[in-house]
């Protein structure tokens, strides 16, 4: 199988994707099916409405997940202090027109997950990015939300039948209510559809890849954890790897800093700290050979709890290529051989999560 050089698009720029975006939205025929973790009515929220409305597609759907009827800006709207927050409020307000004027305009509008009662189901979202336009996908980390555009994240441009085929295939079943479990491989492109403890047989078909790396594995991700984590640790260590990860230095989760800081002091782990606003970007590049990128953090929550992700993974080194010069031409970082942080912090954080780590694996035991 031989893919063109034109056939992926590395877009780290949000306007970029943006532009992007909108355009292929206007001429798209047959489908324009979006779907994303957050949309807010804000100004990015309120451009993709009009577009989506304006678009001649005869088939045009937003699916996103119930986090937004209980989230926005990153705060818990059932708290108090969101109640008396003025532009909050008129956010949220604008967000259910922006709803009711989608679906007044035959852009139909489904949400994933419900909460639950007493929103007891808040930990179980469906984390996926994804965005279908007739032969082509767009796949990564961004959600619809004036906060997030602000954020450095990616977002990778697809027009490969088998990934287009394949994600077609997901979202018509996860707009049916049924979240899919399998994968797709080649000797180029593989793809995957997690779903937390349920794929850990998939996430391990994962690892088993990376354990074949010769000589570094390199990690984007603003809060890898858990088992992953760890096993690459291992693996890291009895092969001799270079294991290097690239993390916010200013992370919307602290916690994470001090927790790898722990991994830090037991691992020859390097991490180099990207400076500047929030890196929320996804990828792993192994030997500069294979990549993967997706909606999925690699964390405790998408391996241990009820999770839904997207991982696609190319085995070219023109790709990868590709990946590296955009990525990391993007970034400004400092390497830290040695832990930034207390060691009280790095106890205290790792505790903490494998406190969540536990608890999210006894729940699953018990399902």
């Amino acid at each position: 199988m031989k893919i063109s050089k034109d056939s992926v698009k590395c877009i780290p720029s949000a306007s970029d994707f943006f532009d992007q975006l909108r355009h292929d939205i206007s001429v798209a025929k047959d489908r324009v099916w979006i779907q994303c973790m957050s949309f807010e009515g804000d100004a990015i929220g309120q451009q993709l409405t009009e577009a989506l409305i304006a678009s001649p597609a005869s088939d045009k759907r937003l699916m996103v997940d119930s986090y937004s009827k209980l989230v926005h800006n990153d705060t818990v709207l059932a708290f108090p202090t969101a109640w008396i927050n003025i532009p909050l409020l008129k956010e949220r307000y604008q967000t259910a027109q922006c709803w009711k004027k989608m679906k007044k305009n035959k852009v139909q509008v489904h949400f994933t997950n419900p909460l639950g009662i007493l929103g007891i189901k808040y930990p179980m979202r469906n984390h996926k990015k994804m965005i279908i336009i007739d032969d082509h996908v767009y796949i990564g980390g961004r959600n619809f939300c004036d906060h997030n555009f602000k954020w450095n994240d990616l977002m990778v441009k697809i027009k490969i039948p088998s990934v287009t085929a394949f994600l077609i295939k997901d979202f018509s079943s996860t707009w049916s209510g049924t979240d899919l479990i399998e994968s797709f491989q080649s000797n180029i492109v593989s793809g995957w559809l997690l779903n937390g403890f349920y794929s850990e047989h998939h996430y391990n078909e994962i690892i088993n890849c990376l354990s074949e790396s010769k000589k570094s594995i390199e990690i984007v991700s603003p809060y890898i954890s858990g088992p992953f984590l760890r096993k690459l640790c291992y693996i890291a260590r009895e092969k001799s790897i270079d294991l290097k990860l690239y993390i916010p230095e200013n992370n919307n989760k602290p916690i994470i800093t001090g927790y790898l800081n722990y991994y830090q002091s037991q691992f020859p782990l390097k991490i180099c700290y990207i400076q500047g606003d929030m890196n929320h970007s996804k990828v792993i590049i192994s030997d500069d050979q294979k990549v993967w990128f997706g909606s999925c953090n690699f964390d405790c929550i998408s391996y241990c709890s009820e999770q839904p992700e997207i991982v696609i993974s190319f085995n070219d080194t023109d790709i990868v290529k590709q990946f590296k010069n955009t990525l990391f031409n993007e970034m400004i970082w400092q390497e830290k051989i040695t832990p930034t942080t207390s060691k009280l912090r790095q106890y205290a954080s790792y505790k903490l999560l494998q406190l969540v780590e536990w608890g999210l694996i006894k729940k699953a035991n018990r399902s």
